[in-house]
């Protein structure tokens, strides 16, 4: 089997796809959206994370550190990113850090794996799911490891379990071919086209065409953060992209406090401010929108 790139496991998740799933987060994305609640997962390998609350400032990084990224000092503890390796010595040396957990001060979250290691793993949390869930892969954008991504499907259609995949769509129609007919639901990602480039927004609302052509339910997801993804001209166009599809399942996931939280740890300002977490009414509003079009809608929060 093939390496495959995955930077978290959710082992326990009622939003991502039909009853209760085990979500698999596979490394690397396409788009660059603002409100993108795990930065981190976007280059191919996630750069080194420093969670401050959780360090000591006992100094063993900087000692370890050859390229000087770390500079421990009374005010605190500083990293110089831009010489950082990603060789793990930081993390190795740390009391509190491990590289094979995400709950310590520095963390590399990115694992390279076999897919028949990663199925090993995976195999005994989905037999307890086996009657009310299933495998959910997730990103980053999944497709971009397609050819990994199917031996992994492959083990679940051959052990019978239920699978989705969720996308956001902005690849090409081959990573979708190479997979499809072991994919049982999509969780397609759906924003408004201003936020694609011309030539982008036209290849997904190809391959939302082609998903909604598959025997597989499809499940569309748009982001909704005030003032920018919740005019009612984008959900209109959205609601009309659905129905000429024949879709009707659409999600609204609403941003979020949580997500400045890796933000802080990359050593970057969130692009979306906080203040733009939607109210009750703001959704409710979204919600009727969309349910005017005859949409079934469902907001997960």
């Amino acid at each position: 089997m093939q390496m495959i790139r995955y930077f978290d496991i959710a082992w326990l998740s009622d939003r991502d796809g039909p009853g209760y799933r085990l979500v698999l987060f596979l490394q690397g994305c396409p788009l660059r959206c603002p409100w993108c609640h795990s930065p981190h997962s976007q280059p191919l390998w996630s750069p080194l994370l420093f969670f401050a609350a959780r360090c000591t400032n006992c100094g063993h990084c900087e000692q370890v550190c050859s390229q000087g990224v770390h500079h421990v000092h009374t005010r605190g503890h500083e990293l110089r990113r831009e010489t950082c390796l990603a060789c793990g010595k930081c993390i190795d040396t740390c009391h509190h850090s491990s590289r094979n957990r995400l709950s310590g001060p520095l963390v590399l979250p990115t694992h390279d794996t076999t897919a028949s290691g990663l199925w090993e793993l995976l195999r005994p949390q989905l037999e307890l799911l086996r009657h009310v869930g299933g495998l959910t892969v997730s990103g980053g954008e999944p497709l971009l490891q397609s050819e990994p991504l199917r031996e992994l499907l492959l083990c679940c259609r051959d052990a019978g379990f239920h699978t989705t995949v969720e996308t956001c769509g902005a690849v090409c129609r081959d990573r979708f071919l190479d997979i499809q007919e072991l994919v049982d639901c999509w969780l397609f990602g759906y924003r408004p086209t201003s936020f694609y480039a011309p030539s982008a927004s036209e290849l997904v609302k190809e391959n939302l065409a082609f998903v909604a052509g598959t025997k597989s339910r499809v499940i569309v997801r748009t982001p909704i953060i005030p003032g920018i993804t919740d005019f009612a001209e984008s959900l209109d166009q959205i609601a009309k992209t659905m129905l000429a599809n024949r879709l009707s399942e659409i999600e609204l996931l609403p941003f979020h406090h949580g997500t400045s939280h890796y933000y802080r740890a990359l050593g970057r300002p969130c692009p979306v401010e906080d203040t733009s977490v939607p109210t009750t009414e703001q959704l409710d509003a979204t919600r009727v929108c969309l349910e005017s079009h005859g949409l079934m809608v469902r907001i997960i929060r």
